[in-house]
């Protein structure tokens, strides 16, 4: 594997100003890295470590059919959306599980929607995000073990089984614009692939604050710090002709508080249903508590 120490670094303020920006090859210096390398930010960290042709074909195919059928339009992603409106910009979806945050309010750990309705799907692309856990485990032992750490302190019915993850976010021909990741484990790592299809050029992953971009493929396992800013290169190709499915695998912060499922559910039967500005609100006992001091005040 070559050993690649960047030097180049913006300063933060001019880093921080690219969020929510689309990006093209002004934004790095040289051609992508695409081979295997382990690629160290000017203070020592890795940055990335890209692992080329370690999935076995078969397993990525099996995982592109289960996975490509996700749906969610990724304009509820505001900023990695580049703001974009719906139909613009691509799929986003959650894979896997979810803890009590979420953008409909759901207060509970549950399964993602599109992991009901597609139960045998899910099933089928496990054997997937394993093989991929296993390349997470040998590359970067200890950000592993540090994951693996949360995944025995969360109940297992919210793991995906046999590897350090509870969530995958699966996006379909979606060109992120900058953005930092947020709710996964910061002790861990980002871990990503990409599952290609047809004829196109683009989707590159870029880090604009090191000038650098990394080039990956199906079989491939990108292993990068994803509290890094980050975004795609243009995604060009016919439409209709080609799909980049990218996952990203992680274990999202707010599992250790699961319950189990049945505990889970009792929580949230038994929330309390308030007003809030004129409109009915469920909320949990400690929620309900708050509300109604603030309401006194």
């Amino acid at each position: 594997m070559k050993t690649i120490h960047l030097t180049t670094e913006l300063p933060d303020a001019e880093a921080d100003a690219l969020e929510q920006t689309f990006l093209n090859s002004s934004f790095f210096d040289g051609e992508p890295v695409a081979e295997n390398a382990a690629v160290y930010k000017p203070n020592g960290e890795v940055l990335f470590k890209l692992i080329r042709n370690v999935i076995p074909l078969s397993t990525c195919n099996r995982a592109w059919n289960a996975l490509r059928s996700v749906s969610s339009d990724a304009s509820h992603r505001i900023i990695a959306s580049g703001g974009a409106m719906p139909g613009n910009n691509g799929v986003s979806e959650t894979v896997g599980y979810l803890d009590r945050s979420g953008r409909h309010g759901l207060h509970y750990c549950r399964l993602t929607s599109w992991s009901m309705k597609n139960a045998q799907r899910f099933v089928e692309a496990i054997p997937f995000f394993r093989a991929v856990d296993r390349v997470f485990e040998k590359h970067m032992p200890e950000r592993h073990k540090a994951q693996m750490a949360k995944v025995r302190a969360t109940d297992p019915a919210f793991i995906i089984h046999g590897t350090a993850f509870t969530t995958v976010t699966a996006n379909k021909n979606f060109q992120t614009a900058v953005h930092k990741d947020a709710g996964d484990l910061k002790e861990g790592f980002g871990v990503i692939t990409c599952l290609r299809a047809g004829e196109f050029t683009g989707g590159e992953l870029v880090f604009p604050k090191y000038r650098v971009a990394v080039k990956f493929d199906t079989q491939d396992v990108l292993l990068c710090d994803v509290h890094e800013w980050h975004g795609n290169l243009p995604i060009v190709g016919i439409e209709g002709m080609f799909e980049r499915l990218s996952c990203v695998l992680y274990y999202r912060t707010g599992m250790t508080e699961c319950l189990s499922p049945e505990g889970e559910l009792k929580r949230f039967q038994n929330r309390k249903i308030v007003v809030v500005n004129g409109h009915r609100k469920g909320l949990i006992e400690e929620q309900a508590v708050r509300v109604e001091v603030d309401d006194e005040v």
